[in-house]
């Protein structure tokens, strides 16, 4: 999944976790606002982090994108420890922007960045 799709579909998963845990969504908007993207390789491993979720009873809520023969492509996360440790080991997603050259790459180190020489 290409960068963008990586974060349309995470905002999508999101969008579906303020409507279906509300209070939850609530509290992290009024007291962290935190947010980390991670990616998967393929719909069958976030199928199995689903059920690692749903096992260990952490709130979650699923995206399935209709444009791509309904498959499941995001999930968010309700911030907890023990969510925190399940998901530990998943890498960041929005890896082809990880290079600093791709990065503000008008930025020239000062305050004002009013000018893109």
């Amino acid at each position: 999944m290409s960068a963008g799709y990586q974060a349309t579909q995470s905002i999508h998963a999101l969008s579906e976790f303020s409507n279906e845990h509300f209070s939850i969504y609530q509290d992290w908007c009024n007291f962290s606002k935190a947010i980390t993207l991670l990616a998967v390789k393929n719909e069958d491993e976030l199928k199995y982090l689903i059920s690692k979720l749903s096992q260990k009873e952490i709130p979650f809520s699923v995206f399935i994108e209709p444009d791509v023969n309904n498959q499941v492509t995001a999930i968010a996360v309700a911030p907890s420890l023990e969510a925190k440790k399940l998901c530990s080991s998943i890498p960041l997603a929005l890896k082809e922007y990880n290079k600093s050259n791709l990065i503000h790459k008008h930025y020239n180190g000062k305050e004002d960045v009013t000018s893109c020489k």
